[in-house]
């Protein structure tokens, strides 16, 4: 679901606090054997916090295609995602 999430209620500082906070003790090392392991636990923050559609890039789930995703798609996405924001979108 799409929604607009007010960050200055009580209810949207708690899922703010609750979406962000660190996902694991031991933080991802970026081996090849913990990416899947990372990315699980990452799909279910996503869900969890209703970010899912932060995710797409694209047409493509960050997720589970990452490999072929660009770099200027990224940045391209994180432009786009940032002027949403400082317009209140």
């Amino acid at each position: 679901m799409n929604v607009v999430i007010d960050y200055t209620t009580n209810s949207g500082i708690k899922q703010w606090t609750k979406a962000t906070c660190k996902l694991e003790d031991e933080l991802y090392n970026r081996e090849d054997n913990m990416l899947h392991s990372f990315l699980y636990t990452v799909a279910i923050r996503a869900k969890v916090s209703e970010w899912l559609s932060i995710c797409n890039i694209n047409g493509k789930n960050l997720l589970k295609e990452y490999g072929t995703i660009s770099m200027d798609e990224y940045q391209d996405n994180v432009k786009t995602c940032f002027e949403l924001d400082t317009m209140g979108r």
